[in-house]
């Protein structure tokens, strides 16, 4: 798995929790914290229809390798409806 900075913010959650965890571990981790606080968005009243990317993630970057990214719209309704079929 190369995800640039990844290791950086392993070497974070090590410092920080006293573990020594390797990346997959910490992508794990993180799937894990999205679960929990999707279901209990889900247990307050949370829906499908509520589901949407904030207005940052659908800005462009304006600096660094990513200048100019940003996510498409349609992409990001087909990745919001999976996150709710799993």
């Amino acid at each position: 798995m190369n995800i640039p900075y990844a290791t950086q913010a392993v070497d974070m959650v090590n410092h920080v929790t006293g573990f020594d965890y390797a990346i997959a571990e910490v992508m794990h981790l993180g799937k894990r914290i999205w679960y929990l606080k999707h279901g209990l968005s889900n247990l307050f009243g949370a829906r499908a229809e509520h589901d949407r990317l904030s207005k940052r993630l659908l800005t462009p970057i304006h600096t660094g390798p990513s200048k100019g990214s940003v996510p498409d719209r349609s992409d990001a309704k087909r990745v919001l409806r999976a996150a709710w079929i799993q």
